[in-house]
């Protein structure tokens, strides 16, 4: 993760913003004018002071680059990796910073007017 958003331009979103719905529809308005979605992590999440939400990270540019591939060769030479099965598991300490008592505590984003939600 951290190598992803040294990779990404992040986009800093300081007003507060909605997990329900108002995060998507800003993404919705910014990718309407400007005809891209960069990555943005909004700092200000209504209801949630203790989080901050990063939203589209993963981009298929980073997610490549991340494993030394390009759009011209992913497929071919990420299936001749898969079938060679030297993958090599690293193992990291954990990056979370504070425990919580049930998942109510997180931002669960609701994206559609009619998804569940939390």
């Amino acid at each position: 993760m951290r190598e992803s958003l040294e990779r990404s331009k992040v986009f800093q979103v300081d007003h507060a913003l909605s997990p329900d719905l108002g995060i998507t529809r800003f993404i919705s308005d910014w990718l309407a004018r400007h005809g891209e979605c960069p990555t943005f992590q909004f700092n200000r999440v209504a209801g949630f002071p203790r989080f901050r939400v990063v939203m589209n990270l993963l981009k298929r540019s980073t997610i490549l680059a991340s494993v030394g591939l390009t759009s011209e060769n992913a497929l071919p030479l990420g299936a001749r990796r898969l079938l060679e099965r030297k993958t090599a598991v690293a193992h990291a300490p954990l990056q979370a910073t504070r425990r919580l008592s049930s998942l109510a505590e997180l931002p669960i984003m609701r994206h559609q007017p009619r998804d569940a939600g939390p």
